[in-house]
């Protein structure tokens, strides 16, 4: 309601490590273009291989939006440029000036 679209969170406590764990293979996921349900049900799954206790990662769920995270690597190469440009720029007008 507060502009995030979705979000992920526990029914119940988990270990912090065992979550920490999970996001990675949660966002691992994410990035090979995953829908959010599916990255999430992929990292359950892996997860569940390296730790048999359902109480580790059975209680993720996520809510709200589920389809893919739509990247626009446009702004990113925009944000590169334009701080690029500006470090440039600060290290030329810092340069000392050569007197004869």
């Amino acid at each position: 309601m507060l502009g995030i679209p979705a979000t992920i969170t526990s029914l119940w406590s988990v270990e912090d490590k065992d979550t920490y764990v999970l996001t990675e293979l949660f966002y691992k996921y994410l990035n090979e273009g995953l829908a959010k349900d599916e990255a999430l049900q992929k990292a359950k799954i892996e997860f569940s291989q390296q730790n048999l206790s359902p109480n580790a990662w059975a209680g993720l769920v996520l809510i709200g939006d589920s389809t893919k995270v739509e990247t626009n690597n446009l702004y990113l190469w925009i944000v590169v440029f334009v701080l690029g440009a500006l470090c440039l720029i600060f290290f030329i007008s810092k340069r000392p000036k050569k007197t004869n």
